[in-house]
């Protein structure tokens, strides 16, 4: 592959760096710098240690590659991509993240907004075939100007935000969306489970901060991710009760949604709707929380209420099920139990 060279040198502008960690990332990381390199002035790679064609890979793309440590610290991490960086603004994209054409093309528009200091993307992660939703989606700040103060806190599940807010800085939300695929891999860094590792930081943060209800609600999510959901329960439960509104309301509605779903494993069915409604609350739209809902009520033998949360389902024009059969066969089973009249 022949070497490329995008970074704009001399009195050109470079308006838009994209600053990215990675190891062993040789699978993915050409797709990823592709899909955003005609968008953007240049591409900033911290690498922590790769032993395979990662770096020359991203080298060969056109990167400026740089070499240190994994620390066990991802926000060490990204803020060593950042140092590097030498544009008016920081795109942060993972080595297994993709962004589309039609997001790429918005990134010059957004940063020529003078009144705004970041924006907020929407994150959807690929889930593996086997669950029943497609993806998961979260929205982060992920788009943000090159400033001496702004950087990353949090060794896990890392966060920009607050430094922009204490810096009082002006975030707006944008339709960016960028597609992850990491989270249909079991391994990351070549060999170590992703789950292992996230488990490991979570409670390495936790020993420091044992009431953090964001630490509290992603250990607790990772639990449930490796089907261990008596962990995932407790670590859940304790995460509500320290929220006392420190999570944001769309990890809130996540909050809830799992809980819903633990408790519908479990059969505790008038929880699991309590949770769903909870979930409802912050998002009518919530698919899955109207599943949950549904199921936990037809084995309530509240099949009327069922139906409506199911048609309510059917009506919506953007759902994150995998596929409609389960909702087709919940349909069916009113039907034939006569709970759709």
């Amino acid at each position: 592959m022949p070497e490329a060279n995008f970074v704009k040198e001399g009195n050109q502008e470079i308006l838009i760096s994209v600053c990215m960690i990675a190891r062993d990332e040789e699978e993915y990381i050409s797709k990823s710098i592709g899909s955003v390199i005609k968008y953007v002035d240049e591409v900033i790679l911290f690498d922590t240690g790769s032993k395979d064609r990662t770096a020359e890979i991203a080298r060969q793309m056109g990167a400026r590659v740089f070499h240190g440590n994994w620390e066990e610290d991802f926000s060490i991490a990204r803020n060593e991509s950042i140092r590097h960086a030498k544009g008016e603004w920081i795109l942060v994209l993972d080595a297994d993240e993709e962004i589309d054409a039609e997001s790429g093309t918005q990134l010059r528009k957004l940063v020529r907004n003078r009144g705004v200091d970041a924006f907020e993307v929407t994150v959807k992660s690929e889930l593996p075939e086997s669950d029943a939703v497609k993806y998961d989606e979260v929205v982060l700040t992920r788009l943000f100007r090159n400033r001496p103060n702004y950087r990353y806190e949090l060794s896990v599940h890392e966060q920009i935000r607050p430094s922009i807010e204490r810096s009082g800085g002006v975030i707006e939300k944008s339709s960016v969306v960028i597609t992850h695929h990491g989270y249909s891999r079991t391994n990351v860094q070549g060999e170590r489970s992703r789950i292992e590792r996230n488990i490991s930081l979570l409670q390495k943060a936790l020993v420091k901060d044992p009431n953090n209800p964001y630490f509290l609600y992603q250990l607790g999510s990772t639990y449930k991710y490796a089907g261990e959901n008596k962990k995932a329960l407790d670590a859940l439960l304790r995460a509500e009760s320290e929220d006392r509104g420190r999570l944001s309301l769309s990890i809130r509605e996540k909050l809830y949604v799992k809980l819903g779903q633990i408790n519908l494993d479990g059969k505790n069915y008038i929880d699991a709707v309590r949770l769903a409604e909870k979930a409802l609350e912050i998002n009518p739209l919530n698919d899955i929380a109207m599943l949950v809902a549904a199921v936990s009520l037809l084995f309530m033998n509240k099949g009327a209420e069922a139906y409506r949360y199911l048609q309510r389902i059917q009506k919506l024009t953007v759902r994150s099920l995998r596929d409609d059969s389960i909702l087709e066969k919940l349909i069916s089973v009113c039907r034939s139990l006569d709970f759709s009249g």
